[in-house]
């Protein structure tokens, strides 16, 4: 292998090592390690998945851009990697980092299944530890933000699964990752025995060129949001008759006027002054909620409606229309449903439980789908769920709803 360029980083030195053409291979060290007179390395490569496509599950087709104005448009945009970002420890301390844009994914058989082009290579003692691998992959990164603020401010695991990740107000700006940036976030390990380690970048194996093990990490990432979806809407007379049921065929427009919207909390003024109800932007990267970055927003489908171009609104439907959070614990998400049927008006509102039936359920989980099914029977709501998680497959668990009204 040939020496490439030496190129000074944030916080760190990286050198670029050339397996072949088209296969680098990049060091993030600090300085020496302890204990270790003679430096060595190790030559790293990550395989990453995230799921199925989720094109046969839409309920709609959809067209267009993936634009935060309509969220429908993206969700065939979920488990896509255009960005992704690795992290390497031994225990605690980041040894080793790369970031890998599109040109550096490799798709698999057209599924979400990519291998990472460029080897990593890190410094590491004599005695070889277990390497830990924490991947954060995305379908976009608004505005550079987290390859600018996380990826390169980062020296330990621990700091990094705390950092909060997604929209937060800062100087009463907006700032941060979209959800539709759809965040998602793996853990792997590469086991001691597995990799190879020489003084030699010339000694490893990257295509079967060297005499030196690589190790390899496959790792599968999960998505932190959750997903929140009207899948039918029926209204029943007294004797169980059918008067509408979004199910039958009906034009967009024809389900529009029955199902009037879809809330997702308390409008209290607009993004960020709603009750913590609603929509919830913004999270920790390793998991739960951010607590004192937490930012809630109220969202409905007729304000995005709203905001579409004539075009976009006479095919928006609200059946299969998809609204995203951040997982939340600390309170439950609302729904409220306003519909008209000949003339009469009405609303109900219920929270989304997650299995169980105790107040610690009353949370929506991160990489959960939860469609919705309602039923207006002489008026009286009934709300049933099938909620589906990792690759929105479907889950063998109950969706308990607490209806506030209807």
């Amino acid at each position: 292998m040939k020496l490439k360029n030496i190129a000074l980083g944030i916080g760190f030195l990286a050198a670029m090592f050339s397996c072949s053409m088209e296969d680098d291979i990049a060091s993030d060290t600090k300085g020496k390690v302890d204990g270790v007179s003679e430096d060595l390395y190790a030559a790293l490569q990550f395989n990453i998945s995230t799921g199925t496509d989720l094109s046969t599950k839409a309920t709609t087709e959809v067209t267009g851009p993936a634009v935060d104005s309509d969220y429908s448009a993206v969700k065939n945009k979920e488990m896509e990697v255009n960005h992704c970002f690795v992290f390497v420890a031994n225990g605690d301390e980041i040894i080793g980092r790369r970031y890998y844009t599109k040109s550096d994914l490799t798709q698999k058989d057209g599924a979400y299944k990519y291998t990472l082009n460029k080897h990593l290579l890190v410094k590491v003692p004599s005695v070889k530890p277990d390497l830990t691998v924490f991947v954060v992959g995305m379908t976009d990164d608004s505005n550079s933000y987290f390859a600018t603020h996380i990826y390169e401010t980062v020296f330990s695991l621990s700091e990094l699964r705390n950092k909060p990740i997604g929209k937060f107000v800062r100087d009463g700006q907006e700032t941060g990752n979209s959800l539709t940036d759809f965040i998602k976030v793996g853990e792997g390990t590469i086991l001691a025995g597995s990799y190879g380690t020489s003084s030699k970048t010339t000694d490893f194996d990257c295509l079967e060129e060297g005499t030196v093990k690589c190790g390899v990490a496959d790792v599968t990432l999960a998505l932190r949001t959750a997903a929140i979806e009207i899948a039918s809407f029926v209204i029943k007379d007294a004797n169980d008759n059918v008067l509408f049921d979004s199910d039958n065929p009906h034009s967009a427009a024809d389900v529009r006027a029955v199902l009037r919207d879809i809330q997702l909390g308390t409008d209290k003024g607009g993004i960020g002054q709603t009750d913590n109800n609603g929509q919830l932007l913004s999270t920790l990267l390793g998991g739960g909620e951010a607590i004192g970055a937490a930012y809630y927003a109220y969202t409905s489908y007729l304000n995005k409606w709203n905001s579409m171009n004539e075009e976009a609104k006479k095919k928006s439907n609200p059946i299969g229309y998809r609204f995203y959070t951040y997982e939340k614990k600390s309170s439950a998400t609302n729904v409220t449903l306003t519909y008209d049927w000949k003339g009469r008006s009405g609303s109900t509102t219920f929270s989304i439980k997650t299995g169980g039936t105790t107040e610690n359920c009353a949370e929506v989980k991160p990489n959960h789908l939860y469609k919705v099914h309602v039923t207006i029977k002489n008026q009286v709501v009934d709300v049933d769920v099938i909620t589906y998680t990792m690759d929105w497959k479907k889950e063998e668990i109950s969706g308990e709803f607490e209806r506030i009204n209807g």
